[in-house]
């Protein structure tokens, strides 16, 4: 080919280029169509790279293998809808011995089995700990075609020096935000919290806030010592503030959404049905003798049904909501 030839063929490429817009105008952009961003968890988990952060051994790895298990299953998680697919989860906290007991206690049956596949620790520094490992990892995950990929935890998957140092956090997390954002997948790194216990996501992260920084989705599990109750605190940049109330199951290893409705006693149930047939509404003197107790008592039922939002006072009467 002479130069000639190369040197037309350079201009007509640059010129080409130039021809290109460069950027989208803001009327371009508030015309455009986008699509909803998609869920991994309806409402609570969105596609994207998640830190999951909490206190050691409460709970963290039950959540992240019973969010697995709805995802190779094609069930529910927490009461939620969810994205279904095959399921990576890298496992530094529970050996070969214990992740099967762990998911015997789950009831994995076979065909959500047939969708996960588990990396232990050796293993993964084996393949992914040199110093191009990132570069390892991404591509083995680009050949899975997984929908979810658990990191548990992401302190012990990446030897980075110190989790304090933003210079060494980004190269690590960044490739990784990346790549869940370009291929449209859930990245879920466990990761522990400090001693600060604010409630506040960022706060309480273990390390540098450069990692609340790379996170699409940042989720706390806080929970007391000794009790099967917990919090769980959701913020992110595709979805609103959520704040749950959680109940762990030891019985059958597995996260349940705890039911806000208030717990009715049997003598204050007995105070609604002697409203009802009172017609909805009553004098405290009238409705003690309907039920047959005093009315200091009365009074005290009445009260606690008040606050809980089933019974209203009003004028001498007391009313059903």
């Amino acid at each position: 080919m002479s130069s000639t030839n190369v040197d037309d063929l350079l201009r007509q490429a640059t010129q080409s280029a130039q021809a290109k817009p460069i950027g989208m105008s803001g009327t371009e952009l508030m015309a455009t169509d986008f699509p909803d961003p998609p869920w991994l968890v309806d409402e609570l988990i969105p596609l994207g790279f998640t830190i999951l952060a909490g206190p050691p051994k409460k709970g963290k790895s039950w959540f992240a293998l019973e969010l697995a298990l709805s995802i190779c299953m094609d069930d529910k998680f927490l009461g939620r809808k969810t994205t279904a697919g095959k399921v990576l989860y890298v496992a530094f906290e529970d050996g070969p011995t214990r992740m099967k007991n762990r998911m015997r206690r789950q009831g994995w049956p076979q065909r959500a089995a047939d969708n996960i596949t588990v990396v232990f620790g050796r293993e993964f520094h084996e393949n992914f700990g040199s110093k191009d490992g990132i570069d390892k990892f991404i591509a083995y995950i680009k050949t899975g075609g997984y929908v979810l990929v658990v990191i548990d935890t992401v302190a012990r998957a990446f030897q980075v020096r110190d989790w304090n140092d933003a210079a060494a956090v980004i190269p690590v997390l960044g490739p990784l935000q990346e790549l869940a954002i370009e291929d449209s997948i859930s990245i879920l790194a466990c990761d522990h919290h400090n001693k600060l216990r604010s409630l506040d996501l960022v706060l309480d992260l273990a390390g540098t806030v450069a990692k609340s920084g790379v996170a699409d989705t940042l989720i706390g599990l806080y929970r007391e010592q000794g009790k099967p109750g917990a919090r769980l605190v959701v913020t992110g940049r595709d979805v609103e503030d959520v704040t749950l109330e959680i109940e762990f199951d030891a019985l059958s290893g597995c996260w349940q959404p705890v039911d806000p409705s208030p717990k009715i006693t049997q003598q204050q149930q007995e105070v609604l049905d002697a409203l009802q047939e009172l017609g909805g509404e009553s004098t405290l003197g009238d409705l003690a003798k309907a039920i047959g107790c005093d009315k200091a008592n009365l009074y005290r039922r009445l009260i606690s049904l008040s606050q809980d939002g089933l019974v209203t006072r009003g004028r001498g009467v007391w009313k059903l909501t």
